[in-house]
C-alpha cells in the first residue's frame, strides 16, 4: 500500500540520516555539557547609605550585575569592590562578609545552581558589561520570575538568555593582562619586541 511505501521510505531517509550524523560527529568532541545552570531566584537590590552586605555561606551561586554606587564585601577572606557596568559571580560555598559599608549600590542578582570553576562555561566570575545589550534580558527575566504564569522553562530560557547576551557583551577589564599586553603591541607594533622589553 502507498502508507507502507511511505513508512519504509521514510524509516531508510532517517536511518541513512542518523548514519551520516553519526559519521561526521565525533562524540568525544561535543561541547554537550549537560550541567547547565539552573535558575532559582532573581531581583533587584538598593542599599541605604553606609548598608553592609550580608555575612553568609550560599549554597547557590549568585550573579551580580551592578547598575550604580559601589558593592564591597569579602569572599573567602579576599576583599571585592564592584562598580557601575561590571558583574560579579559569587561562588556557592564561599564564606561572603559586608566587613566594610557598600556606597549606594544598585544592582540585579540572580541566584542559580550547576558545576563551575574558575568561568561559567567560559564567562568568566568578574568583567565588565554593556549595560544597554543586557537591559532588555535583565527585565525580560524579572518579569519572567514575577509572573504568576511563568513556566519553569520560560525562567531558564530567560537567564540562559541573560548568560548569552551577557557573554556576548562582555568586557576584559581595563587592567586586565590582556588588554595591557594588546595595548604594548600596539604601541610598539613597528619595533622589536623581546620578551625582556
Amino acid at each position: 500500500s502507498c502508507v507502507n511505501i511511505f513508512t519504509q521510505a521514510s524509516l531508510r531517509f532517517n536511518f541513512t540520516y542518523i548514519k551520516q550524523r553519526e559519521s561526521t560527529v565525533n562524540i568525544n568532541d561535543m561541547s554537550v555539557n549537560h550541567n547547565l545552570p539552573a535558575f532559582h531566584f532573581c531581583g533587584f537590590r538598593k542599599f541605604a547609605e553606609n548598608e553592609h552586605h550580608i555575612t553568609r555561606i550560599s549554597t547557590e551561586h549568585i550573579l551580580i550585575l551592578m547598575f550604580s554606587g559601589t558593592l564591597n564585601f569579602s569572599e573567602n577572606g579576599k576583599e571585592i569592590s564592584l562598580n557601575k557596568n561590571e558583574f560579579y559571580i559569587q561562588k556557592a560555598g564561599f564564606l561572603q562578609e559586608g566587613k566594610r559599608p557598600s556606597n549606594r549600590p544598585e544592582y540585579f542578582f540572580v541566584h542559580f545552581t550547576c558545576l563551575m570553576e574558575e568561568k561559567l562555561h567560559g564567562l568568566p566570575l568578574f568583567g565588565n558589561y554593556d549595560y544597554n545589550s543586557v537591559i532588555d534580558s535583565i527585565t525580560k527575566l524579572n518579569n519572567a520570575f514575577l509572573s504568576p504564569t511563568s513556566s519553569f522553562f520560560e525562567k531558564s530560557f530567560r537567564f540562559l538568555k541573560l548568560l548569552e547576551v551577557l557573554d556576548k557583551s562582555f568586557k576584559e577589564p581595563e587592567n586586565s593582562n590582556i588588554k595591557r599586553a594588546l595595548n604594548y603591541i600596539q604601541e610598539n607594533y613597528s619595533t622589536d619586541i623581546t620578551l625582556t622589553s
